[in-house]
């Protein structure tokens, strides 16, 4: 489990696709203990680390997850952020989060001052249930406040600790991001549906 709140940002040094699994190796931040089988949220992404060396670890990536994500575009990102797992003395300073992308969505407006920022993100229709104003939502890894909810986009807003500590700063109008619902509210709406089913069939 994590909780959003990036620790660094490393660059993503090299990629290859084996079949359908594609391994790709990220700078491994300084200081960074690892070991094999250890989870790291990349970008978003739970992914496994299986090598590392002193200075990068390398994780694979199943054909679900690049199906899902950024990491299935023809180009990679650059740089990607990381959180390790969180540990149960630490403080949840986030949200919940599992690394379990639910979609990739794309930047459809950015309104910039000089200090912060607003992205206005397209989402699915069937999805807007789990979008509230003021609740939670990760977007590359990164746990965000919902500012505004319409029919075909919601809002976050960045401050300048979020600009300059993540990647999600370098974003540009057009630029894909993963996204992963509250899973709180996914727990909910599926109860609802269910209990509307079960209602339906009593009725």
């Amino acid at each position: 489990m994590f909780t959003g709140i990036v620790e660094s940002v490393a660059k993503v040094e090299d990629s290859k696709l084996d079949k359908d699994i594609l391994a790709m190796t990220i700078g491994r931040p300084q200081g960074w203990e690892l070991k094999i089988g250890q989870s790291i949220s990349v970008d978003g992404v739970c992914l496994t680390v299986t090598e590392f060396t002193d200075s990068e670890f390398t994780a694979e990536l199943m054909p679900e997850t690049t199906k899902r994500s950024t990491f299935g575009e023809k180009s990679l990102p650059n740089k990607v952020n990381l959180e390790r797992a969180m540990s149960p003395e630490g403080l949840f300073e986030g949200h919940i989060v599992q690394g379990h992308v639910d979609a990739l969505s794309t930047i459809l407006k950015i309104d910039q001052s000089p200090q912060w920022r607003t992205l206005r993100i397209a989402y699915e229709p069937d999805m807007g249930g789990l979008l509230v104003e003021k609740g939670s939502v990760t977007v590359s890894g990164v746990s965000l406040t919902i500012v505004e909810v319409t029919d075909k986009w919601f809002s976050v807003s960045l401050i300048p600790h979020t600009i300059d500590a993540t990647t999600i700063g370098a974003k540009k109008e057009g630029d894909s991001v993963n996204i992963e619902y509250d899973i709180l509210g996914k727990f909910i709406e599926r109860q609802l549906k269910k209990t509307n089913r079960l209602g339906g069939l009593d009725g």
